[in-house]
């Protein structure tokens, strides 16, 4: 099927389908002889496109498959050849409705060759962009194999450096200039007399000593540097040296022999500190040899918390004032030097004493409470709190050790107490209800034997007494003791060869 403008043929559509514009004999779907535009003439901010659509068999795109390409083919003289110039646009991934990575590449044939590379230049998933790299995804920005040329700067007046152009390089009048701080071209490879921090430097493959004059000294490995010496002496390790700390380090540090750090000048004049941590610190002193860790302070060390209102640690020699020895001691510190607890070499715990006398020796002096508090958060009917012994004790005792003439020694209870008492040498057990109202009960055998009523009225075998003495459920057997009846026995009762008798006060 021909169509005719002016009695020339201007597009064909071929037995095939095939349609060509300029072309009688179409060799593609569509066969365009010539230029070609594309244009949009819109209310919105759209332009002309063109679309390229890709399925495989109306499936998902696999790995690697082409989404779009446009190829150059050149006539050689004899015919057109293969496509000597492409870019294209390829399948990163097996495509899902949540994965869609794409890539670009760009081909190009060498002089005196006839075919394509096809990786010349590529840009990744990751939006990295690599040059001469043949089947090698970019690991970088800018990844590139081969060499790197700087035109000449041709006017020092050309390109400024300014905070726009911090990290820029050039190359000029025979030398190569970095923008470090955004202010002025510094020199990279000559030495210059005077001011400046023009650079020199030794070079292995990627480790460096760079030197710069009036500004530092660095030690660089596997193209990264790591230690700074600058201007007044100070040295960073893994970061640049910090102004007014001699030694400054980032990341994890290890000593395999000692560190020792001496004269006036290596404490802080205005903090008083030798060691400094920030915040949420972790610092570890570890002797492998020994299999656990040793911390030695020579006299009276600490390591304290840059904010003053929290406790510092202090792990001492001796005591604060002088005097006894005190090895191994760890000495939390409350600011302005007040001991709070102790754990010595020998495994004895002091809170608010310095001589702990036992495993767990709590102290305090004071008008009021001194109490060891167990609590358990949960409200599950399971949950408790408690004290524990070894089952393979011989005895669990809490006791009160003291002398005064009238202390006291409590279990308590919201609904109960049991107060034992002391008064010179002689002392008592008192079992109270807190409530007035609430009863004191006893209990054997999983069951309640016996009930003390608030009245005063005792129960055996019954919780609701109704007389001072109320037994049921069984009997009340006496036997006979041999007293006298008088006064003070009146009203008793006894079983004495085969006769129940009372006393009436007389007989």
């Amino acid at each position: 099927m021909l169509f005719r403008a002016s009695a020339t043929d201007v597009m064909t559509i071929a037995g095939n389908g095939s349609v060509g514009i300029g072309t009688p004999s179409p060799t593609t779907p569509l066969h365009v002889m010539g230029g070609m535009s594309i244009e949009s003439i819109s209310s919105d901010n759209n332009g002309a496109g063109l679309g390229f659509l890709k399925s495989r068999n109306g499936g998902a795109m696999l790995k690697d498959d082409r989404i779009m390409g446009l190829y150059g083919n050149g006539h050689n003289g004899s015919a057109y050849g293969g496509n000597v110039v492409a870019i294209e646009t390829l399948a990163a991934e097996d495509f899902t409705p949540t994965a869609q990575g794409t890539w670009i590449r760009m081909g190009t044939t060498a002089r005196g060759a006839t075919s394509r590379v096809g990786n010349r230049w590529v840009l990744s998933p990751d939006g990295l962009m690599g040059i001469s790299l043949p089947n090698v995804e970019p690991s970088a920005t800018i990844h590139i194999r081969g060499s790197i040329r700087l035109g000449t700067e041709t006017s020092a007046t050309l390109n400024v450096c300014n905070t726009n152009r911090t990290g820029a390089i050039k190359y000029e009048s025979g030398d190569f200039f970095y923008c470090r701080n955004g202010t002025a071209w510094e020199s990279l490879t000559s030495l210059t007399s005077g001011g400046g921090s023009a650079a020199d430097r030794i070079t292995s493959g990627t480790t460096q000593v760079i030197t710069k004059n009036n500004t530092s000294v660095s030690i660089v490995t596997a193209g990264v540097e790591r230690v700074v010496v600058g201007t007044t002496g100070n040295i960073g390790i893994g970061q640049q040296p910090v102004t007014g700390v001699a030694l400054a380090t980032s990341g994890t540090g290890s000593f395999s022999s000692n560190l020792t750090v001496t004269g006036n000048n290596a404490v802080d004049a205005t903090n008083g500190f030798v060691l400094r941590l920030g915040s949420n610190p972790d610092i570890s002193f570890l002797d492998n040899s020994k299999g656990g860790a040793d911390m030695y302070f020579d006299g009276h060390g600490y390591i304290s918390s840059q904010y003053s209102t929290y406790s510092n640690i202090s792990v001492s020699q001796s005591t604060p004032t002088g005097g006894a020895f005190v090895w191994g001691a760890f000495r939390p510190v409350r600011t302005g030097g007040t001991e709070l607890m102790r754990l010595t070499d020998s495994g004895e715990l002091g809170i608010g004493t310095a001589s702990p006398s036992s495993s767990l020796h709590v102290s305090n002096d004071r008008a009021a409470d001194t109490a060891i508090l167990i609590t358990n958060k949960s409200n599950d009917p399971l949950a408790s709190a408690y004290f524990g012994a070894n089952a393979d004790i011989a005895s669990f005792q809490l006791r009160a050790n003291n002398s005064q003439a009238s202390s006291t020694a409590q279990l308590g209870l919201p609904s109960g107490v049991v107060l034992f008492t002391n008064s010179g040498a002689t002392g008592g057990i008192t079992l109270s209800a807190r409530n007035a109202a609430a009863p004191i009960n006893f209990v054997a055998g999983n069951a309640q034997r016996m009930r003390l009523a608030a009245n005063g009225y005792l129960g055996i075998g019954t919780d609701n007494p109704s007389r001072s003495l109320h037994v049921v459920g069984g009997e009340i057997q006496t036997s006979s003791s041999g007293d006298v009846c008088n006064t003070d026995r009146a009203g008793a009762i006894r079983y004495s060869g085969g006769n129940l008798s009372y006393c009436n006060g007389t007989a």
